[in-house]
């Protein structure tokens, strides 16, 4: 069974069909072949029968009268009947009364003790009838026939038979043929398909109808069926492609989202960074504008009384020297007075032309003194460099602090070098520049042949608080204060160096179109040249010592001096008869009120007023916007004589400050 189910449906039609037809037309054989022999033997009984009765019918009388003579020539008569072997006759009492044999036929009569019609024995036919005269029965016929003949016959019969069946076989396995290519040949033909597209998963394979049968409708709907099958699978694979798609997309955004993440967690982590330095330096803010006022008054007066001594002819040299020190010390207290106010972007500005080349010039000196002589300067000034407009003290605080850091990287010695050119930067120029925006610039250089600085280290030359110097050598607020200037002069500095090789600063500072300013001549006594001529000033300051100053300095250059050192004592000052003054001098901070409102006050009193204001505290308390918006003139703390002298002339000598 398991061999004929694994022949193919061919094989199986085939030997199905062969099988049946055989054994039908066997069976339809073998059932003629019994038909004929049953037929043929019918036939021979009843031949045989009749020849039985006619001898009976004529052995009659023989038997009666018995005589044996008429009827052995009745049997011989079967002479003619070659098929027939032996006859006899017997008698009432079943003995042989006549008997008949073929010459070449021995016979032994059978005794009959029970009367038998016919019998088949060895292919001979045995007949026995009964003789009858008036209904009894008188005596017996028998015959015995050779089958030979018939036997020759049926198997002549049967050839043709079987010949017949051979043929039939032959026909029926050619139309089975037929037949299995027109039935199971679709049948295969749909399984082969069925195959390619299992193997290939290939669903745009068809199969071919060819009759509009059964197996043409089961090929169609196998059609019909691939045809669901491709559209689902085109759908599936346009939504496995939509899947990828999507599933990319979303990676992608995952990936974007965490990259953003990463970034947003170093942005936050350089937010907090920033708020924690941004904290320092409102500490640090918070620290210089506290001790600013009275640090600024306490240096004023000292710088005021030293230099009011100096001025005295009567003092000796070593007095004198002691005296220059002092200023020296004082200079330098307000100078880190003014860094960490600088520092925490509290200090006010004041932008006019300038040109660099006469900037560095003044400070020359000052320049060489903080150096050293173990290091030589050398400068490189374009003589048709353009203006900037800038704060000339911020300014002149980016080139000492540059300087000193130029100073601490060459312990020993080396060469400082100064360089101002114009420069015009393009689009193209801009790409090599790191910061740079296109325009026309000013650049300054300060390059110095120093240790240089690593790659990590100029990443961080421009923080807060990072220094590369020892404990209690640098507070690492020199660089980022010289950053900040350079910024809110629209500005940019780059930082070039090499370990080893030194280290070059480049300052680009927007240029002006305007031509530079001439040098100013210089008089052999600048005090006289700012001398009073009997003005009425106003002076309102609350720190003594600065007060006494102003008030002796003042009057001694030919000023009328009043003083006060709050607001309300002011305002009965200028309350009372004749009280007229040509200029008010006022500390902006003062113990119960502000400078900047008293003056708003008076102008709404009196009108247009000539003004000139001081501090040594420049943060919200010093209402730095209301005094730049009125255009009131601002003298910082701490100031020396001449500054004073200065700006007191020239507020006298300009227009007054209207309401």
């Amino acid at each position: 069974m398991s061999v004929y189910g694994s022949l193919s449906i061919k094989r199986k039609l085939t030997l199905i069909a062969t099988l049946t037809s055989s054994v039908a037309l066997l069976l339809a054989c073998l059932a003629f072949i019994t038909y004929e022999l049953l037929q043929y033997r019918q036939s021979i009984i009843r031949e045989l029968s009749v020849l039985a009765e006619v001898i009976g019918n004529n052995s009659t009388a023989a038997l009666i009268f018995e005589d044996h003579l008429v009827a052995e020539e009745i049997l011989s008569a079967l002479k003619t009947e070659g098929d027939i072997e032996a006859g006899c006759i017997y008698d009432e009492r079943n003995e042989v009364f006549a008997a008949f044999t073929q010459s070449d036929v021995q016979v032994s009569f059978p005794e009959f003790e029970i009367p038998k019609f016919y019998e088949f024995k060895r292919n001979r036919l045995r007949l026995l009838l009964p003789i009858m005269f008036d209904g009894e029965m008188i005596g017996k016929v028998f015959i015995q026939y050779n089958l030979r003949e018939m036997n020759r016959r049926l198997i002549r019969y049967a050839g043709i038979v079987f010949g017949v069946f051979i043929l039939s076989v032959s026909v029926a396995f050619v139309i089975i043929r037929f037949l299995q290519r027109s039935i199971s040949g679709p049948i295969l033909h749909l399984a082969n398909v069925a195959n390619m597209v299992s193997d290939n998963k290939d669903y745009t394979i068809r199969a071919h109808t060819e009759n509009m049968d059964e197996l043409g409708l089961l090929t169609d709907r196998f059609n019909e069926m691939l045809s669901q099958i491709q559209e689902r699978d085109l759908a599936l694979q346009q939504n496995q492609k939509e899947l990828e798609k999507r599933v990319q997309e979303r990676t992608k955004e995952l990936q974007q989202e965490i990259i953003e993440r990463e970034k947003a967690e170093v942005e936050k982590e350089k937010i907090q960074a920033q708020l924690l330095q941004a904290q320092k330096m409102e500490a640090v803010g918070v620290l210089a504008g506290g001790i600013a006022h009275d640090f600024n008054n306490l240096l004023t007066g000292i710088l005021g009384c030293t230099e009011m001594v100096i001025l005295k002819n009567e003092i000796s040299d070593h007095v004198y020297h002691d005296l220059k020190e002092i200023q020296v010390a004082v200079d330098r207290a307000a100078n880190l007075t003014k860094q960490l106010l600088m520092f925490s972007r509290k200090q006010p500005m004041a932008f006019i032309p300038l040109n660099f080349n006469k900037v560095i010039e003044d400070l020359f000196k000052m320049l060489h003194r903080l150096i050293g002589e173990d290091i030589g300067i050398n400068t490189h000034f374009d003589s048709r460099l353009r203006m900037v407009k800038a704060d000339k003290g911020t300014i002149e605080q980016v080139l000492l602090n540059l300087t000193v850091n130029a100073r601490d990287a060459m312990p020993n010695g080396g060469t400082f070098t100064i360089i101002t050119e114009n420069v015009n930067l393009n689009a193209e120029k801009c790409k090599e520049i790191p910061g740079s925006s296109p325009g026309e610039f000013v650049r300054i250089s300060l390059e110095d042949t120093g240790v240089g600085m690593s790659a990590e280290t100029i990443k961080r030359v421009f923080e807060p608080f990072y220094t590369t110097k020892g404990v209690g050598k640098g507070t690492g607020l020199g660089l980022s204060v010289v950053y900040g200037i350079v910024q809110q002069h629209n500005g940019w500095i780059n930082v070039h160096s090499v370990v080893g090789q030194g280290t070059r600063f480049e300052i680009y500072l927007p240029a002006m179109s305007i031509p530079a300013v001439e040098k100013e001549e210089e008089v052999d006594n600048p005090y006289d040249a700012y001398r009073g001529r009997g003005e009425r000033v106003l002076v309102i300051e609350d720190e003594d010592r600065v007060r006494e100053f102003v008030e002796r300095a003042l009057t001694r250059y030919g000023y009328d001096i009043v003083t006060c050192s709050t607001v309300s004592e002011a305002e009965k000052i200028l309350s009372g008869e004749n009280e007229d003054f040509d200029l008010i001098f006022s500390d902006v901070v003062l113990p119960d009120g502000t400078g900047p409102e008293l003056i708003k006050n008076l102008m709404i009193e009196h009108g247009m007023l000539r003004v000139v204001l001081t501090s040594g505290y420049t943060d919200h308390k010093s209402q730095w916007p209301m005094i730049h918006e009125m255009g009131i003139p601002f003298l910082h703390k701490p100031y020396v004589l001449i500054d004073l002298l200065k700006m007191i002339r020239k507020a006298l000598d300009r227009e007054a400050v209207r309401p």
